[in-house]
């Protein structure tokens, strides 16, 4: 009887392990990210402002005030404004830059390079409508040409050079694109009056570059003339050949 007891014990407590349910285990939440503070989100706008800052600046040296697209100094002042409207340095720079076309504007009148001044003023006018400097300049240049060329008309020249059109050396060696308006002028010209040009250049390929380019604002037409090696860059218009 003793040993019958024992294995109904040992049986029941068989059953009752072999019936038991398993209940599952749920599994833990994942950790939430921590939050982004709101002095990290400062730190990463001020970095990327001083960078843009920097870029602009730079930009300005090398002359590059309003080409090439989105790496001017134009643009990246602009940017910088959109991350800091209050950013001083940007707004000192973007008035730099209004009074840089202002001097290289002034400089061309005092050469007589009346082309070249009307050039930058409609460049720096589409990046400064309606600006008091500017429209003073413009009414500066278009008295000063008007007197000039009665002046011309007058006074016939020994060397047969009608006008000559002096190129500034800083855009000619940094940025091309923007003696392009000024280029086009003259060019226009020289297919209405049926004149010819002289071209200086530094060198042999700077002048064949300047040529190239009237060619091609006239296409069809013969731009007659020839090249010269000069220390000053410019185009001199002659009588037609």
């Amino acid at each position: 009887m003793r040993v019958l007891f024992i294995l109904c014990v040992s049986t029941l407590g068989a059953c009752s392990l072999s019936n038991t349910k398993q209940v599952p285990v749920a599994a833990e939440p994942a950790a939430a990210p921590p939050p982004v503070s709101r002095d990290a989100t400062q730190f990463v706008e001020q970095s990327l402002e001083q960078r843009l800052v920097a870029k602009a600046e730079n930009a300005f040296r090398k002359g590059r005030l309003t080409a090439p697209a989105h790496e001017n100094a134009y643009d990246l002042f602009h940017s910088v404004l959109l991350i800091n409207p209050d950013n001083q340095t940007a707004r000192s720079g973007l008035q730099a830059i209004l009074i840089r076309f202002s001097e290289l504007v002034r400089g061309a009148m005092a050469s007589r390079n009346y082309g070249a001044a009307n050039a930058l003023l409609k460049q720096a006018q589409t990046f400064y409508p309606a600006n008091a400097l500017l429209l003073d300049l413009q009414k500066e240049v278009r008295a000063l040409q008007k007197q000039y060329h009665h002046a011309v008309l007058k006074q016939p020249t020994d060397d047969l050079t009608l006008q000559e059109f002096d190129i500034p050396k800083d855009l000619l060696s940094s940025d091309k694109e923007q003696l392009l308006p000024f280029i086009n002028s003259i060019a226009q010209r020289v297919k209405a009056t049926d004149e010819s040009v002289m071209i200086y250049a530094r060198t042999d390929a700077e002048g064949r570059w300047i040529y190239q380019q009237m060619k091609k604002f006239v296409p069809g037409y013969r731009i007659r003339g020839d090249i010269r090696l000069a220390k000053t860059p410019r185009i001199a218009v002659m009588p037609p050949l």
